[in-house]
């Protein structure tokens, strides 16, 4: 929830700087905030390591709020300005002429008319969090542990047992579906040698000789 809200925070003035008072080249600002997903979080996690490691910042809540922060800003960003963009502007210069500072157009104007897309915003930047397993394993231990950590740990002792015991269960049902499909097949095949025998007239019954 932390993370969520420093993503918000920071999120709705950047985007609605880039869509209701665009900067210039800001096309270039919004390649730049998406150029950082580019990078695979694997590629990042060593260096990333080494430094929390030597600021003592191991097993600490606050690093993986930083880090998601800095994971779901770009995409917020993004979102954010394609919902302020359909601002109608007359409403702001409206209220511009009415007095309205920056500060009340945002909070008092802007902010109810994108709450949809804040909303949106926000899901999207939950599920990102809650689905972060490979910082949330590698960077803490216990006192900063995830849910998915956690969901791992609780695998690790009784599902994996309860995978076993599944596996054995299926290999013995396997292995007696190939028993009986290979002993209908053997019965067939004497059936068949049986009835080939009848026609050619050599087969030999209890009470008489062979048919001629």
């Amino acid at each position: 929830m932390l993370s969520l809200i420093l993503v918000l925070l920071l999120c709705i003035p950047a985007a609605y700087a880039l869509s209701i008072k665009p900067v210039e080249k800001w096309t270039d600002v919004l390649f730049f905030f998406l150029s950082t997903k580019f990078l695979p979080p694997i590629a990042a996690l060593l260096p990333i390591y080494i430094i929390t490691q030597r600021i003592g910042a191991l097993d600490n809540v606050y690093t993986l709020v930083i880090l998601y922060t800095s994971m779901n800003l770009p995409i917020a960003v993004w979102m954010m300005r394609s919902f302020l963009a359909e601002v109608p502007k007359e409403i702001l210069e409206a209220a511009s002429m009415d007095g309205a500072g920056l500060a009340t157009r945002l909070i008092r104007i802007v902010l109810p008319i994108v709450s949809p897309g804040i909303a949106a915003t926000s899901l999207i930047c939950v599920i990102f969090a809650w689905n972060e397993f490979m910082f949330a394993l590698n960077l803490t231990s216990v006192r900063a542990a995830t849910a998915p950590f956690f969901v791992l740990s609780g695998v690790a002792q009784e599902g994996l047992f309860l995978a076993k015991a599944l596996r054995g269960v299926h290999d013995r049902v396997a292995a007696g579906g190939h028993r009986r499909v290979r002993g209908a097949g053997q019965a067939r095949a004497r059936a068949l040698a049986r009835r080939d025998q009848v026609t050619r007239g050599t087969v030999q019954h209890p009470s008489r000789g062979a048919v001629a």
